[in-house]
């Protein structure tokens, strides 16, 4: 299960909007997975790769706003 966004971690509006993309990303990887079985494996795999770079890149984009702030 993935975090709440909700319950975000900063309180930086640049920040937390990041965060909030970060968990629909995740929330769309979930979604995916449970139609995974209902798709060929290659529009599975290809959907799965388009996801996860967009998650790679919020994430870094994290680390970087939270690591200037340190």
């Amino acid at each position: 299960a993935w975090a709440s966004a909700r319950n975000l971690p900063t309180n930086d509006p640049q920040l937390a909007a990041i965060y909030k993309d970060k968990y629909t990303i995740e929330e769309q990887i979930d979604a995916l997975r449970i139609k995974k079985a209902s798709m060929s494996e290659d529009a599975y795999d290809d959907a799965l790769e388009v996801l996860l770079v967009q998650l790679a890149r919020k994430a870094k984009a994290i680390r970087e706003l939270e690591g200037r702030k340190s």
